[in-house]
């Protein structure tokens, strides 16, 4: 076993620094996943880091960056940004999210304006970032590199696809990709 050392840790260190979004080469083709699309949204939670993203997400804007995500990326965002903006509405904590949506049923209104934020930014991401959809093949993909890794379902379909479409860069927050020895992960 490892034993802990000032020198591996800064060792560790510089090399976790090394791989922020702010230090993707130019003409970088990067799979963009969830977390980084909803800390954009959300980024006041993180404000030390929310300069970061803005200058990520502008990156991609100006195409200096070419990014890429899939349809189930952008359900998982949806249905995040959903919860926690009713949970900020209705004042619901975060153990009793799941009773937002009933929140919402009684609310009509204020679901279609969270709706309609939704597919404001959804506009403005397929301005920026081409879109895949997922096909069987991914599915099947999926499975593979979930055995092989040992990858949640969603991590592993993302895989698939960066696999298929020849996309080794991810900007993702999420270390389970760190198990996949040819993916780059930038972060934060």
């Amino acid at each position: 076993m490892m034993r802990f050392t000032m020198k591996s840790y800064l060792t560790k260190k510089k090399v976790r620094d090394r791989y922020v979004l702010d230090n993707i080469p130019s003409g970088t083709k990067i799979f963009v996943d969830t977390n980084i699309l909803y800390l954009f949204l959300r980024g006041h939670y993180m404000e030390d880091k929310s300069h970061t993203i803005l200058r990520f997400m502008e990156r991609l804007e100006n195409r200096d960056l070419t990014g890429v995500t899939t349809v189930h990326i952008l359900e998982e965002l949806i249905f995040q940004l959903i919860i926690a903006k009713g949970s900020e509405i209705f004042y619901i904590p975060k153990e009793k999210r799941m009773n937002i949506l009933k929140e919402y049923e009684k609310n009509p209104k204020v679901y279609l304006d969270v709706v309609k934020t939704v597919r404001t930014f959804l506009r403005y991401l397929s301005e920026i970032i081409q879109i895949y959809n997922i096909t069987a093949d991914l599915l099947f993909n999926a499975v593979h590199f979930m055995n092989l890794y040992f990858l949640k379902p969603s991590d592993a379909l993302v895989v698939a696809c960066m696999f298929k479409f020849r996309i080794k860069n991810i900007a993702s927050n999420d270390n389970d990709f760190d198990r996949v020895n040819w993916i780059v992960r930038w972060r934060v």
